[in-house]
């Protein structure tokens, strides 16, 4: 089974968000060129609609741990 985190994770909440949103879009179908090379860049890979489904979960769920955080 693949990893459930992409390559790699933005540390910053303002672009988690994006990589959430971008993997979110990917979720239902191809991105434009302009929108696959930022997710690319964001999280070091161009996944799979399902891969994209399940890192966007993974991601959702660390997102509210680091929200949780003092």
């Amino acid at each position: 089974m693949a990893s459930s985190l992409p390559p790699r994770v933005p540390d910053e909440l303002t672009v988690l968000d994006r990589l959430i949103t971008l993997l979110g879009n990917r979720t239902k179908g191809p991105l434009g060129p302009e929108p696959k090379r930022e997710l690319s860049l964001l999280c070091g890979a161009y996944p799979d609609p399902a891969t994209a489904a399940r890192w966007k979960t993974e991601l959702k769920d660390l997102r509210r741990q680091l929200l949780a955080e003092p």
